[in-house]
């Protein structure tokens, strides 16, 4: 008896230390598996997510910004293609309006035909941005018909193939016959949801990382989420959870389907593959239930065939077959020219968010989101694209907060209020006489906690500085973004194709050309995304024998500026000198008033 009391006691001694181990030493190794895990799980699916603004902003979509010294190219109306030539039609359906082109098989705009779309809606909470998809849906009809009777005889029975691009990251909750069941959430949406996790140790990690650390914070921005959160009952009811590309492709053709390269955001998807991720707990932890997502197609293969009674209202043949493309980014890459065929050639795109992007024949995803990875507008191929989030949107802001007499001097001679800005501006010399504009309106997602700030001021600067310092800011901001480029690809940029509202100021292409050292090609026409899936449905159609065969024969520039090595040598020095310190040195102070304001 003594004997086994004295053993009693010593094992109960052991199983008290064994406890003490487990709980100071395997419990805090558990927890980092499970962070290890999530961010190793996540990672695949948010490698193409951008993150919305975290702070206070205007959310009205601006105007196309600096439209002016480059001269536009053909603003729609019709040009002579060869009578016996086979027609692709291009939609596009942008966040302002919606363009309807066709092209012939050597790029040449037939007929155009555009529609806008009403603002946003009144936002129903802080920081809400939503829209009906409906007004999408009938801005496409008549953006269709009207490039139709553009077109005139004969051109409906040329015409071939279709293909669809739209705004990305747009959510779309609808039944099943795919009526819109509510309001969809716009990209520009900068709510955030509690993220709803069902398991005790899960939400202890989501805790032990902090509501601010990056998975936490892309959870919270999961469209999915965001709508249980907010419309519970629409959640529930909600029999298709769709972007606005899938949405449109139901209403065209009635197919359950999407471009794999059009789910930009916070899904269930793995960017490297093309494919949603089979875990259902995952889906459920996104809010997004994969027995109500789309079916994905590679881009250049078949969405479905436009319906009969669709087609009579668009003017189309019945059961033209719909080409799935990809978001507008992606369009915009192969639009330009730039693939795979072209080394060196990248893409930047100079509108509301201004990205630098460049084709990639390898899925490379950055683990720190230095950029984003999306499945290109061409098969085997990847968007790696380097984001500005408030790119050329930050001009339109400063001349709606600042830009009244540049508003009135528009009105007065019947210019753009950018044309106005412009005339003082671009007489300014590079650097702006020492005032940065650092463009962090919106965060990148590598550095959650950066801002927005000017530096530098004196009493000798006034509105022309802070524009031109805004403009150069972007600049500078893109420029960066090449260089994590080539570190990612290896290859230098040697040619920059330039696409966007932006792009039609001769001082900002010179801007760019100058700091890359390298020329900057400009397109004949602006609608560079439409000819990205014009090239896509001219090589389904058999037209062309692949992408960059099509890219070759339909998006030849219009015309190129070549760089001045002395105002590059100038902007480097500035760059490396004053702007990329000043955007480190920014960012403990952004932590810091983030830290202070984040409860008021």
């Amino acid at each position: 008896m003594y004997l086994n009391a004295r053993v009693s006691a010593l094992m109960s001694v052991l199983v008290l230390v064994l406890v003490l181990v487990l709980v100071l030493v395997l419990v805090p190794v558990l927890v980092l598996v499970l962070v290890l895990v999530l961010v190793l799980v996540l990672v695949p699916v948010l490698v193409s997510a951008p993150v919305p603004a975290p702070v206070s902003v205007p959310v009205s979509a601006p105007s196309s910004p600096l439209t002016h010294r480059v001269p536009p190219g053909p603003p729609g109306g019709t040009l002579p293609p060869m009578s016996t030539d086979p027609l692709v039609l291009a939609l596009d359906a942008g966040s302002q309006s919606v363009r309807a082109l066709l092209f012939d098989p050597r790029g040449k705009v037939a007929a155009l035909g555009r529609a806008g779309v009403p603002p946003p809606l009144p936002p129903a909470a802080p920081g809400a941005v939503e829209f009906a998809p409906e007004d999408h849906f009938r801005a496409l009809i008549a953006a269709t018909r009207a490039c139709m009777d553009a077109a005139g005889p004969g051109a409906r029975e040329r015409i071939v193939a279709a293909g669809l691009t739209t705004q990305r990251r747009c959510f779309v909750a609808a039944d099943a016959e795919g009526r819109p069941i509510r309001p969809a959430i716009h990209w520009l949406d900068r709510r955030r949801a509690k993220p709803d996790v069902p398991w005790g140790a899960a939400r202890a990690v989501l805790r032990l990382l902090g509501d601010e650390s990056l998975v936490p914070t892309l959870l919270g921005i999961s469209q999915g989420n965001l709508l249980r959160e907010c419309d519970r009952p629409s959640w529930e009811e909600a029999r298709w959870m769709l972007t606005l590309s899938g949405w449109l492709t139901m209403r065209l053709t009635g197919e359950v389907a999407d471009a794999a390269g059009s789910i930009a955001g916070v899904w269930p998807f793995d960017a490297k593959t093309g494919k949603w991720m089979g875990a259902s707990w995952l889906a459920e932890l996104l809010g997004c239930p994969l027995d109500r997502l789309p079916a994905l197609r590679e881009a250049g293969r078949e969405l479905g065939r436009i319906r009969a009674d669709v087609a009579a209202e668009m003017g189309l043949p019945a059961g033209l077959p719909l080409y799935a493309v990809g978001g507008d980014k992606q369009a915009e890459l192969l639009g330009s020219g730039a693939t795979p065929d072209a080394p060196g050639v990248a893409a930047v795109s100079l509108g509301t968010g201004s990205s630098l992007l460049v084709p990639s024949e390898r899925p490379r995803a950055s683990l720190r989101f230095k950029w984003l990875t999306n499945p290109a507008a061409q098969p085997g191929v990847w968007a790696l694209e380097y984001m500005v989030f408030r790119g050329f949107w930050t001009v339109s802001w400063f001349l709606k907060e600042l830009g009244a007499a540049e508003r009135a001097e528009a009105e007065r001679e019947g210019i753009t209020p950018e044309e106005a800005l412009g005339r003082a501006w671009e007489g300014l010399p590079p650097g702006a006489h020492g005032l940065l504009a650092l463009p962090r309106w919106a965060p990148a997602p590598e550095h959650l906690e950066e801002r927005g700030a000017f530096l530098g001021f004196t009493e000798d600067h006034g509105r022309a500085h802070m524009a031109r310092a805004v403009v150069e800011g972007i600049a500078f901001d893109l420029y960066r973004g090449a260089g994590i480029l080539r570190g990612a690809t290896g290859t230098p940029i040697r040619e920059l194709r330039a696409t966007g509202g932006g792009s039609r100021s001769g001082e900002v292409v010179r801007i760019l050309a100058d700091l890359f050292d390298a020329p900057v090609a400009l397109p004949d026409q602006p609608e560079i995304s439409a000819r990205g899936a014009a090239v896509v449905a001219a090589v389904a159609a058999g037209i062309h024998p692949d992408p960059g065969a099509a890219a070759k024969a339909m998006c030849a520039p219009a015309r190129t500026v070549e760089p001045d090595r002395g105002r590059g040598e100038r902007y480097r020095e500035i760059y490396e000198g004053a702007w990329l310190p000043a955007l480190r040195a920014l960012r403990p102070a952004s932590k810091g008033i983030g830290e202070v304001f984040a409860e008021r």
